[in-house]
């Protein structure tokens, strides 16, 4: 059993509406409506990689062909549980050399489960965005990420930072025009 610290810090917290002229940018991603599954199916269509119906009952991203595998919604509990984990994957996917570049082949394990840490928070992220509840659907890795923070107790930010760099690359692909088209039609 790992035990670990959480490093200290100390700072003040503020409610979005606690604070006085900040730029647009902050007030517009508050105002966000959570995307439809049509938006997130056409987002997922145009981020460049390939998706294939998996054949062998496993979800899985293979860096060497840059394809994503993911088993038919019917064999998931939820439609939720589904996008979860196709998001879970085009995050894996985020880390090809011709995007991220992140080390996705390796034997290590805690870089494995590193890796995994990254794909989890990218799926929350990009679920968060489209009114997906999140729920920890790996959690076979927990006992892993408690290793790599009983390491290095600030990875647990490093991951949620690349996680940040994959959500936003795969939420790139969420075209404006769809969304304001998609809002019109509701």
């Amino acid at each position: 059993r790992a035990w670990f610290t959480m490093p200290r810090v100390v700072g003040w917290v503020y409610n979005l509406a606690q604070v006085e002229n900040l730029p647009d940018e902050y007030q517009l991603s508050q105002k966000q409506t959570p995307g439809t599954r049509r938006e997130a199916e056409q987002m997922l269509r145009d981020f460049p990689v390939d998706e294939k119906v998996s054949t062998n009952n496993q979800n899985y991203y293979s860096p060497s062909g840059h394809e994503v595998y993911i088993v038919p919604l019917e064999y998931f509990n939820s439609e939720d549980a589904y996008y979860r984990t196709r998001f879970h994957e085009y995050g894996h996917a985020t880390g090809h050399e011709s995007l991220l570049d992140r080390e996705l082949q390796t034997k290590d394990r805690k870089k494995y489960a590193y890796e995994e840490l990254i794909a989890e928070i990218t799926s929350s992220f990009i679920s968060a965005r489209f009114g997906i509840p999140g729920v920890v659907e790996h959690a076979s890795y927990l006992t892993h990420y408690c290793d790599i923070l009983a390491d290095n107790p600030k990875a647990i930010f490093e991951a949620a930072s690349e996680a940040r760099k994959a959500s936003e690359l795969v939420l790139s692909y969420l075209k404006m025009d769809q969304r304001k088209a998609a809002l019109e039609e509701e």
